[in-house]
Protein backbone atom coordinates (compact mmCIF):
# COMPACT_ATOMS: atom_id res chain seq x y z
CA UNK A 1 0.00 0.00 0.00
CA UNK A 2 1.75 3.52 -0.87
CA UNK A 3 1.99 6.14 1.29
CA UNK A 4 -1.27 8.59 2.03
CA UNK A 5 -1.27 12.32 0.95
CA UNK A 6 -0.87 14.42 3.64
CA UNK A 7 -2.42 17.68 3.36
CA UNK A 8 1.01 19.15 5.77
CA UNK A 9 3.18 18.16 2.40
CA UNK A 10 0.72 20.16 0.45
CA UNK A 11 2.44 23.28 -1.28
CA UNK A 12 1.22 26.42 -3.11
CA UNK A 13 2.50 29.02 -5.88
CA UNK A 14 2.06 31.79 -8.09
CA UNK A 15 3.36 33.36 -11.04
CA UNK A 16 2.79 36.07 -13.54
CA UNK A 17 3.90 33.49 -16.30
CA UNK A 18 5.04 29.60 -17.09
CA UNK A 19 7.42 27.80 -16.28
CA UNK A 20 7.22 27.45 -12.02
CA UNK A 21 10.24 27.89 -11.19
CA UNK A 22 12.66 29.11 -8.19
CA UNK A 23 11.39 32.64 -8.97
CA UNK A 24 8.02 31.88 -8.85
CA UNK A 25 6.15 32.92 -5.37
CA UNK A 26 5.05 30.44 -2.71
CA UNK A 27 1.93 31.28 -0.44
CA UNK A 28 0.94 29.86 3.01
CA UNK A 29 -2.66 28.75 2.80
CA UNK A 30 -5.23 27.27 5.47
CA UNK A 31 -7.02 25.21 2.62
CA UNK A 32 -7.37 25.12 -1.11
CA UNK A 33 -10.67 23.92 -3.33
CA UNK A 34 -9.56 25.23 -6.66
CA UNK A 35 -9.81 22.92 -9.42
CA UNK A 36 -11.47 21.56 -12.22
CA UNK A 37 -15.29 20.49 -12.56
CA UNK A 38 -15.99 18.52 -15.57
CA UNK A 39 -19.75 18.41 -17.34
CA UNK A 40 -21.10 16.10 -19.78
CA UNK A 41 -23.54 16.99 -22.52
CA UNK A 42 -26.45 14.24 -22.55
CA UNK A 43 -28.30 13.95 -25.25
CA UNK A 44 -30.98 11.23 -23.49
CA UNK A 45 -31.72 14.51 -20.71
CA UNK A 46 -33.66 15.79 -24.08
CA UNK A 47 -34.26 13.21 -26.69
CA UNK A 48 -37.14 11.12 -26.35
CA UNK A 49 -36.40 7.40 -27.82
CA UNK A 50 -39.27 5.30 -26.45
CA UNK A 51 -37.56 4.35 -23.16
CA UNK A 52 -36.52 6.19 -19.91
CA UNK A 53 -33.02 5.29 -20.39
CA UNK A 54 -29.96 6.99 -21.11
CA UNK A 55 -27.26 5.81 -23.48
CA UNK A 56 -23.88 6.07 -23.17
CA UNK A 57 -23.30 6.70 -26.94
CA UNK A 58 -24.96 10.17 -27.17
CA UNK A 59 -22.86 11.19 -24.26
CA UNK A 60 -19.98 13.69 -25.02
CA UNK A 61 -17.53 16.27 -22.54
CA UNK A 62 -19.03 19.28 -21.65
CA UNK A 63 -17.39 22.70 -20.37
CA UNK A 64 -14.43 22.10 -17.68
CA UNK A 65 -15.30 24.67 -15.25
CA UNK A 66 -11.49 25.85 -13.06
CA UNK A 67 -12.86 27.53 -10.37
CA UNK A 68 -12.43 27.43 -6.02
CA UNK A 69 -10.79 29.16 -2.94
CA UNK A 70 -8.07 29.84 -1.32
CA UNK A 71 -8.00 30.47 2.65
CA UNK A 72 -4.87 32.09 4.23
CA UNK A 73 -4.09 34.31 6.77
CA UNK A 74 -2.36 37.35 5.43
CA UNK A 75 1.30 38.57 6.11
CA UNK A 76 2.66 41.53 4.53
CA UNK A 77 5.04 40.57 2.02
CA UNK A 78 2.41 37.83 1.12
CA UNK A 79 0.09 40.40 0.29
CA UNK A 80 2.00 42.82 -1.02
CA UNK A 81 2.40 40.31 -4.24
CA UNK A 82 -1.46 39.68 -4.01
CA UNK A 83 -3.29 42.94 -3.72
CA UNK A 84 -2.42 44.26 -7.30
CA UNK A 85 -3.90 40.52 -8.36
CA UNK A 86 -7.36 41.75 -6.85
CA UNK A 87 -7.73 45.32 -7.25
CA UNK A 88 -6.25 45.63 -10.81
CA UNK A 89 -3.53 48.37 -10.32
CA UNK A 90 0.37 47.76 -9.34
CA UNK A 91 1.56 49.37 -6.27
CA UNK A 92 2.30 52.94 -6.17
CA UNK A 93 4.16 54.02 -3.12
CA UNK A 94 2.16 51.74 -0.51
CA UNK A 95 -1.15 52.39 -2.49
CA UNK A 96 -3.10 50.05 -4.42
CA UNK A 97 -5.99 51.92 -6.41
CA UNK A 98 -8.93 50.38 -8.04
CA UNK A 99 -8.53 49.65 -11.80
CA UNK A 100 -10.69 48.71 -14.86
CA UNK A 101 -9.23 45.20 -16.04
CA UNK A 102 -8.26 42.09 -13.03
CA UNK A 103 -4.63 40.84 -14.38
CA UNK A 104 -4.58 37.01 -14.93
CA UNK A 105 -1.97 34.69 -13.32
CA UNK A 106 -1.01 31.02 -13.15
CA UNK A 107 -1.25 28.93 -9.92
CA UNK A 108 0.53 25.45 -8.94
CA UNK A 109 -0.80 23.01 -6.07
CA UNK A 110 1.58 20.44 -5.17
CA UNK A 111 -1.35 18.10 -3.87
CA UNK A 112 1.53 15.29 -3.01
CA UNK A 113 0.25 13.07 -5.25
CA UNK A 114 0.18 14.72 -8.14
CA UNK A 115 0.73 18.48 -9.28
CA UNK A 116 -1.83 20.67 -10.84
CA UNK A 117 -1.14 23.79 -12.27
CA UNK A 118 -3.98 26.05 -13.75
CA UNK A 119 -3.06 28.80 -16.04
CA UNK A 120 -5.10 32.42 -17.01
CA UNK A 121 -6.42 32.42 -13.30
CA UNK A 122 -7.91 35.93 -12.06
CA UNK A 123 -9.40 36.78 -8.43
CA UNK A 124 -13.39 36.76 -8.54
CA UNK A 125 -13.66 37.99 -5.09
CA UNK A 126 -11.36 38.79 -2.34
CA UNK A 127 -12.72 38.25 1.16
CA UNK A 128 -11.01 39.92 3.74
CA UNK A 129 -12.22 38.58 7.69
CA UNK A 130 -11.31 38.76 11.01
CA UNK A 131 -12.98 38.02 14.54
CA UNK A 132 -11.58 38.37 18.18
CA UNK A 133 -8.60 36.61 19.11
CA UNK A 134 -7.68 35.05 15.43
CA UNK A 135 -5.82 36.06 12.48
CA UNK A 136 -6.91 37.83 9.49
CA UNK A 137 -7.97 35.74 6.81
CA UNK A 138 -8.29 36.38 3.29
CA UNK A 139 -10.30 34.05 0.90
CA UNK A 140 -9.44 34.08 -2.77
CA UNK A 141 -12.37 33.27 -5.14
CA UNK A 142 -10.37 32.39 -7.77
CA UNK A 143 -12.09 31.94 -11.63
CA UNK A 144 -9.01 30.07 -14.32
CA UNK A 145 -8.85 28.87 -17.37
CA UNK A 146 -7.05 25.54 -17.84
CA UNK A 147 -6.06 22.82 -15.59
CA UNK A 148 -2.79 20.06 -16.20
CA UNK A 149 -1.65 17.32 -13.85
CA UNK A 150 1.93 16.24 -13.40
CA UNK A 151 3.76 13.86 -11.54
CA UNK A 152 4.88 14.38 -7.94
CA UNK A 153 7.83 15.94 -7.29
CA UNK A 154 7.70 18.81 -9.95
CA UNK A 155 7.04 21.40 -7.72
CA UNK A 156 9.83 24.06 -7.28
CA UNK A 157 12.17 24.23 -4.61
CA UNK A 158 10.81 27.88 -2.60
CA UNK A 159 11.43 29.62 0.89
CA UNK A 160 8.04 30.59 2.31
CA UNK A 161 7.61 33.63 4.39
CA UNK A 162 8.84 33.87 8.23
CA UNK A 163 6.79 37.08 8.89
CA UNK A 164 3.35 36.67 11.30
CA UNK A 165 0.36 37.40 10.14
CA UNK A 166 -1.80 40.57 10.74
CA UNK A 167 -4.49 39.62 14.01
CA UNK A 168 -7.84 41.30 14.98
CA UNK A 169 -6.27 42.93 17.83
CA UNK A 170 -3.94 45.31 15.85
CA UNK A 171 -7.44 46.47 14.15
CA UNK A 172 -8.76 50.30 14.47
CA UNK A 173 -11.89 51.28 12.40
CA UNK A 174 -13.34 54.66 11.72
CA UNK A 175 -16.49 55.80 10.90
CA UNK A 176 -17.55 58.85 9.74
CA UNK A 177 -14.38 60.20 11.59
CA UNK A 178 -15.18 58.90 14.78
CA UNK A 179 -13.25 55.37 16.59
CA UNK A 180 -15.69 52.48 17.34
CA UNK A 181 -14.71 49.30 18.97
CA UNK A 182 -15.79 46.00 17.31
CA UNK A 183 -15.75 42.00 17.51
CA UNK A 184 -15.75 40.85 13.63
CA UNK A 185 -15.59 42.80 10.28
CA UNK A 186 -15.71 41.19 6.79
CA UNK A 187 -15.01 43.30 3.68
CA UNK A 188 -15.57 41.79 0.08
CA UNK A 189 -14.29 43.17 -3.34
CA UNK A 190 -16.22 41.03 -5.87
CA UNK A 191 -14.50 41.28 -9.69
CA UNK A 192 -17.84 40.08 -10.64
CA UNK A 193 -16.22 37.87 -13.34
CA UNK A 194 -17.61 35.77 -16.33
CA UNK A 195 -15.51 33.23 -18.03
CA UNK A 196 -16.38 33.05 -21.91
CA UNK A 197 -16.35 29.46 -23.62
CA UNK A 198 -16.15 30.15 -27.57
CA UNK A 199 -16.33 26.78 -29.48
CA UNK A 200 -13.68 25.80 -26.50
CA UNK A 201 -14.71 22.94 -23.46
CA UNK A 202 -12.33 25.43 -21.74
CA UNK A 203 -12.48 29.41 -21.05
CA UNK A 204 -11.47 31.36 -23.56
CA UNK A 205 -11.51 34.55 -21.52
CA UNK A 206 -12.32 35.79 -18.01
CA UNK A 207 -14.17 39.00 -18.09
CA UNK A 208 -14.72 41.52 -15.53
CA UNK A 209 -17.88 42.66 -15.28
CA UNK A 210 -18.24 44.99 -12.49
CA UNK A 211 -17.04 45.57 -9.15
CA UNK A 212 -18.63 46.30 -5.98
CA UNK A 213 -16.75 46.91 -2.64
CA UNK A 214 -19.00 46.00 0.71
CA UNK A 215 -17.94 46.04 4.36
CA UNK A 216 -20.11 44.10 7.50
CA UNK A 217 -18.56 44.63 10.81
CA UNK A 218 -20.11 44.27 14.72
CA UNK A 219 -19.96 46.57 17.21
CA UNK A 220 -21.71 47.10 20.78
CA UNK A 221 -25.13 48.65 20.51
CA UNK A 222 -24.87 51.40 23.28
CA UNK A 223 -25.57 55.02 23.20
CA UNK A 224 -21.60 55.83 21.46
CA UNK A 225 -22.80 53.21 18.61
CA UNK A 226 -27.14 54.53 18.56
CA UNK A 227 -26.41 57.03 15.69
CA UNK A 228 -24.60 54.48 13.52
CA UNK A 229 -27.95 52.61 12.93
CA UNK A 230 -30.27 56.22 13.34
CA UNK A 231 -27.97 58.65 10.52
CA UNK A 232 -27.47 56.21 7.82
CA UNK A 233 -31.60 55.40 8.00
CA UNK A 234 -32.63 59.07 7.52
CA UNK A 235 -29.97 60.00 4.81
CA UNK A 236 -28.61 59.26 1.81
CA UNK A 237 -25.21 61.39 1.58
CA UNK A 238 -23.33 57.93 3.63
CA UNK A 239 -19.99 58.55 5.24
CA UNK A 240 -16.63 58.02 4.89
CA UNK A 241 -15.10 55.02 6.91
CA UNK A 242 -11.10 53.24 7.57
CA UNK A 243 -9.98 50.62 8.91
CA UNK A 244 -6.35 49.35 10.03
CA UNK A 245 -4.39 46.60 10.97
CA UNK A 246 -0.58 47.89 12.21
CA UNK A 247 2.30 45.23 12.97
CA UNK A 248 5.31 46.80 14.14
CA UNK A 249 6.60 49.04 10.95
CA UNK A 250 4.14 47.54 8.81
CA UNK A 251 0.19 48.21 8.02
CA UNK A 252 -2.74 47.75 6.15
CA UNK A 253 -5.25 50.49 5.49
CA UNK A 254 -8.38 50.24 3.89
CA UNK A 255 -10.05 53.46 3.01
CA UNK A 256 -13.76 53.22 1.55
CA UNK A 257 -14.64 56.52 -0.27
CA UNK A 258 -17.99 56.07 0.62
CA UNK A 259 -20.17 53.68 2.51
CA UNK A 260 -24.12 53.75 2.41
CA UNK A 261 -25.98 51.55 5.15
CA UNK A 262 -27.94 48.75 4.49
CA UNK A 263 -29.62 49.37 7.86
CA UNK A 264 -30.59 46.50 9.98
CA UNK A 265 -32.43 46.66 13.57
CA UNK A 266 -30.23 45.39 16.58
CA UNK A 267 -31.62 41.95 17.59
CA UNK A 268 -31.84 40.62 20.90
CA UNK A 269 -30.81 37.27 21.62
CA UNK A 270 -30.63 35.99 25.00
CA UNK A 271 -29.25 37.64 27.97
CA UNK A 272 -25.76 38.74 26.26
CA UNK A 273 -24.72 41.80 25.27
CA UNK A 274 -26.56 43.26 22.54
CA UNK A 275 -25.35 44.20 19.15
CA UNK A 276 -25.30 46.25 15.96
CA UNK A 277 -24.74 44.25 13.08
CA UNK A 278 -23.90 47.04 10.15
CA UNK A 279 -23.40 46.11 6.82
CA UNK A 280 -22.38 48.45 4.04
CA UNK A 281 -21.67 49.19 0.79
CA UNK A 282 -18.89 51.52 -0.69
CA UNK A 283 -19.20 54.15 -3.92
CA UNK A 284 -16.95 56.10 -5.44
CA UNK A 285 -16.87 59.69 -4.31
CA UNK A 286 -15.84 62.06 -6.83
CA UNK A 287 -11.75 61.19 -7.72
CA UNK A 288 -11.51 59.03 -4.38
CA UNK A 289 -12.25 55.51 -5.46
CA UNK A 290 -14.87 53.21 -3.18
CA UNK A 291 -11.60 51.50 -1.90
CA UNK A 292 -8.37 52.57 -1.74
CA UNK A 293 -5.63 49.74 0.04
CA UNK A 294 -2.52 51.10 1.82
CA UNK A 295 -0.17 48.49 2.48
Amino acid sequence: MSGQSQGAQANLAFDAALPFDGSSEPYHFTSITLGATNTLIDDGAQSIRGSRSHIEERVSRGLVHIRGSIIQNIVPDELNRILPRILGSSELTDVFNDAETVPAFQVMVDRVAKVHTYTGCKIDKAIFSGTSGKPVKLEMKIIGQTEAESAAGGYPALTYSVQQPYVFSEGVLVLGGVTHIFNSFVTVIDNHLEPEFNNSRTATDIVAADRTVALAISTPYTSTEASLYNTPVGSDAGISATLTFTKGNQSLLFTYGNIKSLARTPPVSGKKQIRLPQQYKAYKTGSTDELVVTH
